[in-house]
């Protein structure tokens, strides 16, 4: 988002134009899009502020966080920009749909794994982090799984 952003401001609406001239043009730069619509797609930053509880202090989780939420924002304007489409993925439907319907499967272990996280880092020996560990380790396995990447 802040790239798109900082090409705009120094090329103006014509570097705009050719940004979107390139991702309807050439091939790789439509993959490149492409392929940030959907890392931007997976993204619920509603599990993203889940796991954001676990920092400390809360001032520092608290920045962080609001920065992460302008960049997710800048980034999906300025594809938009780009490719002209309202929403992201427009042009790959299957995959839009396949995010949404593995969400209800997946937001459950994010859940888990936060949790995994909480409790790992409360106990003080390591038999009593254990357990915590190998399910901690599930819920990685099965998130990667869901989400298709490597978790």
């Amino acid at each position: 988002g802040s790239a798109i952003e900082s090409f705009r401001r120094r090329h103006g609406e014509a570097g705009l134009r050719e940004l979107a001239g390139m991702a309807r043009d050439w091939p790789y730069a439509r993959v490149v899009w492409e392929n940030a619509q959907a890392s931007l797609a997976k993204t619920d930053l509603k599990i993203a502020r889940a796991y954001a509880s676990l920092v400390q202090p809360s001032s520092l989780r608290e920045r962080v966080f609001h920065q992460i939420q302008a960049e997710y924002a800048r980034a999906i304007h300025g594809l938009q920009e780009i490719t002209g489409h309202q929403a992201l993925l427009e042009t790959q439907p299957v995959l839009r749909h396949s995010i949404l319907l593995r969400n209800p499967y997946v937001d459950p272990l994010h859940a888990l794994q936060v949790r995994c996280l909480r409790e790992i880092r409360r106990r003080r020996t390591r038999a009593q982090k254990r357990k915590w560990l190998e399910l901690l380790k599930l819920t990685v396995h099965g998130i990667a799984y869901g989400m298709k990447s490597t978790g």
